[in-house]
């Protein structure tokens, strides 16, 4: 087997054997536990994506390995409603060609027929770009909580990998950026301060729950401005982060963004491939750098 083909192989075998050891993959893959930790060092830092949320989060140690965020490769296959009309014109057009084919044409009508039933399915994907909004009543909602101390639920749609997850949160602030408002929360769901795009936000709710967080902890997050630059070929490197103000010659951006840690645009310089390269402050610069050499000391291990 290849490399590429073990690849592609190997999150699904992890994800059905969960906290398989490092000999074990070796030797169900037939290669060395060297060969294994390269290929999971491989996948963490490239994914199927060089972007936030195309990087599968796999991790690593005496107990087992164990797939964290495996980018939905598990999830049944989903259509949009705009895939199912291209899947069945297709079909229509090679049933119509006169091409003899090797399945059966009752099959294939068999099939058609099917998929046709379950464009009206909750199975479909509406686009939920689509459906997202950025109102009064969501900012209102979400500023009541705060007055009130209280959760929200919320359907967050992740541009990137255009899915959708469900949250439950406490809503610490708003602010606004030029281009879009954020609400910053801690997030229960996942255990962890976030910041969220109010437009990205869909069939939010107030929760008669009380947030139980501790503001001092959020208040202790500091905001820092940091000038970066990138090869116009990586904009999407930028998508994941709160962009204050860019500028665009000839085949460079060069941008003002706003962080809480260097951990964040650590990551976004690894999602880069080493593309996004911070100007100021230098103690940022620093900071990352140190992150990443320690990420990477991590994967050598």
């Amino acid at each position: 087997m290849k490399r590429f083909e073990r690849l592609l192989a190997l999150v699904p075998w992890l994800k059905a054997h969960p906290f398989a050891t490092v000999d074990e993959v070796a030797i169900a893959f037939g290669i060395s536990s060297k060969e294994v930790e390269e290929d999971i060092a491989q996948l963490t830092l490239t994914g199927y994506g060089q972007s936030h949320g195309e990087l599968f989060d796999i991790h690593y140690d005496k107990s087992g390995i164990s797939v964290i965020d495996s980018l939905g490769i598990d999830r049944p296959i989903q259509f949009d409603t705009a895939e199912i009309g291209c899947l069945l014109v297709g079909i229509e057009t090679l049933l119509s060609s006169g091409v003899a084919l090797d399945v059966p044409i009752e099959a294939i009508r068999s099939a058609q027929e099917k998929i046709s039933k379950i464009i009206d399915s909750p199975g479909v994907i509406r686009y939920l770009s689509g459906a997202i909004v950025d109102n009064e009543d969501t900012v209102t909602l979400i500023q009541d909580a705060i007055s009130t101390k209280k959760r929200l639920s919320l359907t967050y749609w992740n541009h990137v990998r255009d899915d959708a997850s469900q949250r439950e949160i406490s809503p610490l602030r708003i602010r606004g950026t030029d281009a879009y408002t954020i609400v910053d929360s801690y997030c229960h769901t996942t255990g962890g301060w976030r910041s969220f795009r109010v437009d990205h936000i869909v069939d939010l709710k107030s929760l008669d729950v009380n947030s139980e967080v501790n503001e001092e902890d959020f208040v202790d997050m500091q905001y820092v401005i940091v000038e970066v630059e990138l090869p116009i070929s990586r904009a999407e490197v930028l998508e994941e982060l709160v962009v204050l103000k860019r500028d665009t010659k000839e085949n460079t951006i060069r941008a003002f963004i706003q962080i809480v840690t260097p951990a964040t645009l650590a990551r976004s310089v690894r999602a880069s491939g080493g593309k996004l390269r911070i100007i100021e402050p230098a103690e940022i610069a620093q900071a990352v750098t140190a992150l990443n050499h320690e990420a990477l000391a991590a994967y050598s291990e």
